[in-house]
């Protein structure tokens, strides 16, 4: 059987306990300037045409399978200026795609490209239907 110091196990618990909240803020606010989003205030901004772009950053099969009516699709790979020169820079756009992963990522290139108003969706096209 082990023997901890009882403050030892303590400090350790803290440490840990700290850890899994400052991830689960870095999971909500980002530091590279988009914001997460849940799907269900994505609908209502949509349905109040607050949200003008909804933009789909997963790959050509995976929209072919199946995605949220009214996305754009532009694959993460290909979001550069060319591809997003027919959206207003200070129109509110969220991304999204399985996972969240790439959603960031997307919004994130869409911000380094002059977009100010981008968020993205942790989670799949689904959860805005």
């Amino acid at each position: 059987m082990l023997n901890i110091n009882p403050s030892t196990y303590y400090f350790w618990a803290s440490i840990t306990s700290i850890g899994y909240g400052l991830y689960a803020a870095a999971r909500y606010y980002s530091l590279s300037g988009v914001d997460l989003i849940t799907a269900k205030e994505a609908k209502k901004k949509i349905k109040n045409g607050e949200i003008k772009y909804v933009i789909d950053v997963r790959t050509k099969l995976e929209w072919d399978a199946g995605h949220y009516k009214g996305a754009k699709h532009i694959p993460i790979q290909e979001i550069n200026a060319k591809n997003t020169s027919t959206l207003k820079k200070n129109a509110e756009i969220v991304t999204y795609c399985n996972t969240g992963q790439r959603a960031r990522a997307g919004a994130e290139r869409l911000k380094a490209l002059g977009f100010k108003n981008v968020y993205y969706i942790d989670g799949t096209y689904s959860q805005l239907n």
